[in-house]
């Protein structure tokens, strides 16, 4: 990673400015490189020389001479890293990456292949991602589908960052709401058995119901007009449960857990929650209900009260925040070092409820982290498509992937960052131009493989795209013949892959691959539309041939995290 690189030359530096007496401070503060906007400032920046300047009451400009005094510019290794090192301003640090470095990362990107980009950032830590828990009450629909998409790809990019990842889903087969469903597929049933049904209040009302009415039919006849209420329920969950397995393993997200309400229950888990919390005293009874007591919690008001509080019912019935308790509960009690919720904008309310709760455990409430995605707009013909699950009237993830594909859906939900709204445009999804972006991206690879088919009939005995290109070969092209602004450009941002997944494996934003493969797609279409990559000239076009097998990988590898597949043909 270039920034990890240049971040360790530069303690290295101060470390000497230190010994040799150079610089006077205790400690090296905190390091920061980045990338300057301005391609004349350089490829990374830093303004360290700042901070020292705080602890030694001298001119940054000054201490950062000090520093590209000491500072060496090959990192060790065999090949130049820095070529050119710069004070701007007031005293900022410009550095520029020598060509030959590129050149050398090219090579190691397709000896690499899949593997570039990974790290051990990571290694040692396990992290626990749940994500895209709908309950069981109705099939997934497009709203949905976001929280699938980035966790999905989350999970992905902290694996490929040495993470110990658990991809778990949450189904909440317990409450009011699977009571509700129970009774309107009892209504549904009895209707197709030729009996009146009954009016559920609030109930759901969607076809699928009817449908799953169909199967129990078909299954007993009318013989279960007499069953018990929670039969319903257990059939109706079991039903939809599996379609909502089925829809997102088509959808391309595999879990690798997937833990039940009632499972906590019925181990005695959510009773455990309940009397530790009263042991502790964050409990408090009012009229007949077992309360979570914040005024025990810091930054709740005095008096303070909320309905959402309710452990127990007056009923005896424990709450879902009650069985949400237990389940945090049992995320810290396996011991991760990171527990991240992606949750839907509208359960903002439930943030602080829950990390006050842990707290109130005894847990360290800083592991748990908690994404709030907003929700998706869907329009078609541009109007405006309305969702709401009880009254049926919603577009489901499957009549989506069927209209526009599953990998499309997926780039287009990364295209936005999490914290942003999203407005789905199905034309523009099914767009098959330059202009839709997901289609931009993959007629990049699918280019590639084009001129690779094309180079194993140039009698260039290069294999054909699918196989890749023999490293062998690759090792052996002249590539100081790489020298066009472009070229340079290119391997510029391809040595940056790595960087790009590690920071987006700390800020928990995946967003950031549909912006960096638009980038990369975009800079090979420039480099193709002005340079031949196959020529006469067989040395230059052996070098090109490496640059977009580098490149060929990078999109590769950001489309796997993504959950998109690469097309070799378009």
């Amino acid at each position: 990673m270039l920034k990890k690189k240049l971040s360790r030359m530069i303690q290295s530096a101060v470390g000497k400015a230190i010994a040799s007496g150079s610089l006077k401070i205790d400690k090296l503060p905190s390091l920061t490189i980045e990338v300057p906007k301005n391609r004349e400032h350089g490829d990374l920046c830093s303004s360290v020389s700042f901070n020292l300047a705080k602890q030694t009451g001298r001119q940054p400009e000054e201490i950062a001479g000090v520093i590209l005094d000491c500072l060496e510019t090959g990192d060790g290794g065999s090949v130049k890293f820095i070529k050119k090192k710069e004070i701007a301003g007031r005293g900022f640090l410009n550095f520029f990456i020598d060509e030959s470095y590129l050149r050398q990362n090219l090579l190691e990107i397709v000896s690499e292949g899949g593997g570039y980009g990974s790290s051990d950032s990571g290694k040692g830590k396990k992290i626990q991602v749940e994500f895209a828990s709908v309950g069981p009450t109705g099939p997934i629909h497009i709203g949905h589908a976001r929280g699938a998409v980035v966790g999905d790809a989350l999970g992905n990019i902290l694996k490929k960052s040495g993470y110990e990842t658990v991809k778990e889903y949450y189904v909440n087969d317990v409450g009011t709401q699977i009571d509700i469903l129970g009774k309107s597929l009892k209504a549904r049933y009895c209707e197709l058995c030729g009996l009146a049904p009954a009016i559920v209040e609030n109930g759901y009302e969607g076809e699928y119901l009817k449908d799953i009415a169909g199967r129990l039919k078909e299954k007993h006849g009318s013989g279960c007009l007499e069953k018990p209420p929670d039969f319903f329920s257990g059939f109706a969950v079991e039903q939809i449960l599996e379609c909502i397995k089925k829809d997102l393993s088509d959808f391309g997200v595999v879990f690798d857990s997937w833990v039940t309400e009632s499972s906590l229950y019925s181990t005695g888990k959510v009773a455990k929650a309940i009397d530790t919390l009263k042991e502790k005293g964050f409990t408090s009874l009012k009229d007949g209900a077992l309360w979570f007591n914040l005024r025990q919690d810091k930054g709740a008001e005095e008096g303070q009260e909320d309905r959402e509080n309710v452990l127990v019912r007056s009923t005896g019935t424990p709450t879902y925040f009650a069985s949400d308790i237990a389940y945090h509960s049992d995320k810290y009690n396996r011991n991760f070092d990171a527990i991240i919720d992606i949750w839907g904008q509208d359960h903002h309310g439930h943030v602080q409820r829950v990390r006050n709760a842990v707290s109130a455990l005894g847990y360290d409430p800083s592991k748990l982290e908690i994404i709030l995605y907003q929700l998706v707009s869907l329009s078609r013909k541009g109007s405006p498509v309305r969702m709401s699950t009880r009254r049926g009237e919603f577009i489901t993830l499957r009549e989506v992937m069927e209209e526009v594909g599953s990998e499309t859906i997926r780039f287009f939900f990364l295209m936005r960052k999490s914290s942003s709204h999203l407005n789905f445009d199905l034309e523009l999804a099914k767009e098959q131009s330059m202009e839709s972006p997901v289609y931009y991206v993959q007629y990049a690879h699918a280019r590639i493989c084009s001129i690779f088919n094309e180079a194993s009939n140039k009698e260039l005995q290069i294999a054909k795209c699918p196989k890749g290109i023999h490293s062998d070969k690759l090792q052996n092209a002249n590539l100081e013949l790489l020298k066009d602004d472009i070229e340079i450009q290119i391997m510029k941002r391809l040595a940056f892959f790595p960087d790009e997944i590690a920071e987006m494996a700390v800020s928990r934003e995946p967003h950031g691959l549909t912006v960096y493969a638009q980038e990369i797609a975009g800079l090979f279409h420039r480099f193709y539309t002005d340079h031949r990559v196959i020529s006469d000239d067989r040395d230059l076009t052996l070098a090109r041939l490496t640059l977009v097998k580098a490149i060929q990988t990078v999109l590769a590898g950001s489309f796997g995290l993504m959950g998109i597949s690469p097309k070799e043909k378009m």
